[in-house]
């Protein structure tokens, strides 16, 4: 194969002829006309001179490729990242394709944390950053180049969180859920810390806790590999205020209540004998509590009556509900929470159990369904009461994503009877009941 370079000579009247001459013919040669033919692989220089005026020339640089031969490496990947024992591979085009030796070199440049075979495949050893080189072997001077990043399967890389931000009260809590990256990690234990605790406060299981109004950042870390966090943005808000005005017969005092910001503020609040409603719905939560006197004889028989025949309904599907627990009285509410804070402390029981006064249980209009526990969460049962409860007059009272209005963790079991018309309202809504209400659910202390 060949080329050439056309001449123009200047000016237009000169004598045109051309002298052509080459400086290595074993790479190359040139005739009269400037036709270059190449004869091996190198580089060389052919001149063009004036026929008439040898010291007018111009220079032509003329490299000879071999066409059969490797001349660039095309790579599939230039980056991998693989775990301690585990393998990839990038694949390799050589050019040009009619090459004809396309064997390949593979050089590792640290073996203790990868190595690599003839065939090209990336094997991880050991934790680590290294290089892994291609070469053509026909023509080492051409290759490509892998970055390879070996994990430790069984050690945390990342973590996820499932919200990054949170608004709070003072004195109401939220939890962002954390999942530790790889799935495969051995230790997946957490510290959390907070910023500024004068603001939020955060405990050892990632409660976080309104302590006054302001921004700070709570963070969670791998407790087994510290460069590994993710923060979340806590911004604390105000307490609710209110004003109260009490009107008291010789029976009963009835207390109407209008709440204002943060919540929107169109419901009737009524505090009759200790006991209070908002727009007609009994009410108990850490905000509002039972006078300790206050009893039921137990479950309400219309909350029993619809639980019964949702029961039946889902054992048309194959499902399977039951009443684990029911009503409680104070007393038992009392001993039940006692027992958790003398296990967990009263910082953590107070996130999935209700001091005595502040249950719902005590009103008998609550119902705990089949195994009180998160194993109840991934069950058929589980996710068909979801979507179904509200058709029977009952709510999820404790919905996931919403404690820092409830009060309370995320319970898939925990139902509450509002009726089928409200229950309904408050499920198409896509609020908890104290979003639905605007009240809040906060201790005093």
């Amino acid at each position: 194969m060949g080329g050439i370079s056309y001449v123009t000579m200047l000016p237009a009247t000169a004598d045109r002829r051309e002298i052509w001459s080459c400086s290595d013919e074993s790479i190359a040669v040139v005739d009269n006309e400037g036709w270059i033919v190449g004869k091996s692989e190198g580089t060389c220089v052919v001149t063009v001179t004036s026929f008439n005026n040898p010291a007018v020339k111009a220079d032509i640089k003329v490299t000879v490729c071999d066409p059969n031969k490797v001349n660039a490496i095309k790579l599939s990947k230039t980056e991998m990242s693989i775990p301690i024992g585990g393998g990839d591979i990038s694949y390799v085009t050589m050019l040009p394709t009619n090459a004809t030796n396309k064997k390949e070199i593979w050089i590792s440049s640290d073996e203790s944390i990868a190595t690599v075979n003839d065939e090209g495949w990336v094997s991880g050893i050991r934790e680590g950053t290294c290089i892994v080189t291609v070469y053509s072997r026909a023509n080492p001077a051409v290759h490509e180049s892998i970055k390879v990043n070996v994990t430790d399967p069984n050690k945390v890389s990342a973590i996820k969180l499932s919200k990054y931000e949170m608004n709070i009260l003072v004195g109401n809590l939220d939890i962002s859920y954390v999942t530790m990256l790889p799935k495969t990690a051995l230790n997946v234990e957490e510290v959390w810390t907070s910023s500024n605790p004068a603001i939020a406060t955060v405990d050892k299981w990632g409660n976080v806790y309104g302590a006054s109004p302001g921004s700070c950042i709570v963070s969670v870390i791998s407790k087994a590999n510290p460069s590994v966090k993710a923060d979340i943005v806590v911004n604390v808000l105000s307490r609710t205020t209110t004003t109260t005005t009490t009107t008291t017969t010789t029976t009963t005092t009835v207390t109407t209540t209008t709440t204002t910001a943060p919540y929107i503020s169109s419901h009737i609040v009524q505090n009759i004998n200790g006991v209070t409603y908002v727009d007609g719905i009994l009410i108990v939560n850490k905000t509002y509590s039972l006078p300790k006197d206050y009893a039921v004889s137990g479950l309400n028989a219309n909350a029993l009556a619809q639980f019964n025949t949702m029961a039946l309904d889902a054992a048309q599907l194959g499902l399977s509900l039951k009443c684990s627990s029911g009503y409680r009285s104070y007393s038992y509410q009392e001993t039940l929470y006692n027992s958790y804070v003398l296990r967990d402390g009263k910082l953590l029981a107070d996130t999935y159990s209700a001091r005595p006064g502040h249950s719902e249980h005590q009103t008998g209009l609550a119902i705990d369904v089949n195994s009180i526990d998160y194993t109840f969460l991934n069950t058929p049962e589980c996710a068909w009461l979801e979507k179904n409860a509200h058709k029977y007059g009952f709510i999820i009272r404790y919905p996931k994503g919403k404690e820092a209005y409830t009060g309370f963790s995320y319970e898939p079991w925990h139902l509450r009877y509002l009726g089928t018309a409200t229950a309904t309202e408050v499920y198409n809504s896509g609020l908890c009941l104290e979003e639905y209400l605007g009240i809040s659910s906060a201790y005093a202390n």
